[in-house]
């Protein structure tokens, strides 16, 4: 939000599918969930920061070492409101998966797998990082689409 001083009325940021009964609130949040071979990778934090909005606190806490701090639990992922028809009835930001590879850490020996790979967002993410990927998909159509979304995607690996 900035500076909290000049906030002046309730804000509410980001999407959320509305739920169609007076009994319980729309859920503003989705769950990830993060799955490893061994249950032993350390998570990159910081690789996935926000730079701090109180930078007192750069210089009152030893462990820090530059201008950004965790995330926490909750991101906020702008994405564009589809207006038309959408492609796949889940449609996620590319910037998703492109935040849980770099949570992980990852090299040019990493390899990710999705094993809903829908219309290909995490295999594009995993290009733009420069990384392999593996995924599942038993609709073909979803499948068709990946493809073509992944052959026009430029493949030079970005870091």
């Amino acid at each position: 939000m900035g500076d909290y001083a000049h906030t002046q009325q309730s804000i509410a940021v980001g999407h959320y599918q509305p739920v169609n009964s007076s009994r319980y609130l729309s859920g503003g949040h989705e769950f990830i969930f993060h799955f490893t071979q061994h249950g032993d990778i350390n998570l990159d934090k910081t690789s996935i920061g926000v730079p701090y909005q109180d930078k007192s606190n750069i210089k009152r806490w030893k462990s820090v070492r530059a201008d950004v701090r965790e995330r926490g639990n909750a991101w906020f992922i702008p994405y564009e409101t589809i207006q038309e028809s959408r492609q796949h009835p889940s449609v996620f930001p590319e910037k998703l998966p492109e935040m849980c590879i770099k949570l992980h850490g990852f090299n040019n020996e990493t390899t990710v797998l999705d094993p809903f790979i829908g219309i290909g967002t995490t295999a594009l993410a995993s290009t733009k990082l420069g990384v392999k990927f593996i995924g599942f998909e038993i609709d073909s159509s979803y499948v068709e689409i990946a493809n073509e979304k992944l052959s026009q995607k430029d493949s030079t690996p970005r870091h």
